[in-house]
């Protein structure tokens, strides 16, 4: 990332796992590449607060986290398209609405039902039998994909539930911007 970069509000930013240990390694092979988890910079609420990520995590469900909780985790930035760009106000007052519910709470239920038919078909070549079904619930990919949706944005099909490395693989709407750790001087 050059010096002057700074994270724009909508920017998706996603976690790349190369570690070294043997569940990093499993994660990675399942998921058929190194990208785990995914946030949607939000900015800040008010001046006076600090950036913000929208996320979905097991532990809050859709929530606001701190960005400097995570400064040095090594990421992937992709930027909505210019072109797409008008939706970002809608996008963004999506995300706010989804963080704000209570029943946006995290989904453990769909890596058994969809994430992990969808890796195994993945991985054998064949088609997707489980119907994937939308609900309140939502793991750290949906939760940002969602926010997109609600928007009228369909920047992933919404019959699959989406992982992180879909945001990464999908350039119709996103352009990469980089990769590297996040830095307190991107905000």
């Amino acid at each position: 990332m050059t010096d002057e970069f700074k994270l724009m509000p909508g920017d998706i930013v996603v976690d790349i796992n190369d570690k070294t240990d043997l569940y990093s390694k499993l994660v990675r092979w399942a998921l058929g590449g190194p990208y785990t988890h995914v946030w949607m910079f939000y900015g800040a609420l008010v001046p006076s607060m600090p950036p913000l990520f929208y996320e979905c995590m097991p532990t809050r469900g859709a929530t606001f986290t701190n960005v400097f909780d995570y400064l040095e985790q090594k990421v992937v930035v992709m930027r909505l398209r210019p072109e797409y760009q008008s939706y970002m106000p809608a996008v963004l007052n999506q995300a706010f609405r989804i963080a704000t519910d209570s029943k946006a709470k995290y989904d453990f239920a769909c890596v058994p039902d969809y994430i992990l038919s969808r890796l195994i078909c993945t991985k054998l070549g064949i088609p997707l039998p489980v119907k994937y079904q939308r609900d309140p619930f939502m793991i750290c990919s949906e939760g940002v994909a969602e926010a997109f949706w609600r928007a009228n944005l369909q920047v992933l099909p919404q019959d699959v539930v989406p992982l992180p490395g879909d945001f990464v693989y999908q350039l119709t709407y996103f352009d990469y911007v980089g990769t590297g750790p996040i830095a307190a001087d991107w905000f």
